[in-house]
């Protein structure tokens, strides 16, 4: 894939809620890389149900791509919410 098609394909970097940065900031500030920690809050949906896990964890689960991309390539916070990048 050359770069402008890439860029076409991807200019916009992908919207996150800001608790879903917040987890990326601190995963990417400890020793744990983005399998920890899509294992971490798969163990805790096993553990306790979709219903069961707070929201951020939930979100992770149904956006999966959207979490990757987040945390390779950069992310928005959702409209209304703290921004950062």
């Amino acid at each position: 894939m050359s770069d402008e098609d890439f860029h076409a394909t991807y200019a916009e970097l992908p919207v996150i809620p800001q608790k879903v940065a917040d987890y990326i900031q601190k995963a990417k500030a400890g020793t744990w890389g983005i399998i920890d920690c899509y294992y971490h809050v798969a163990d805790n949906v096993t553990a306790c149900g979709l219903d069961g896990v707070r929201d951020w964890e939930r979100w992770i689960v149904d956006h999966q791509d959207t979490f990757a991309r987040a945390w390779l390539d950069g992310y928005q916070i959702e409209e209304g919410q703290h921004e950062e990048s």
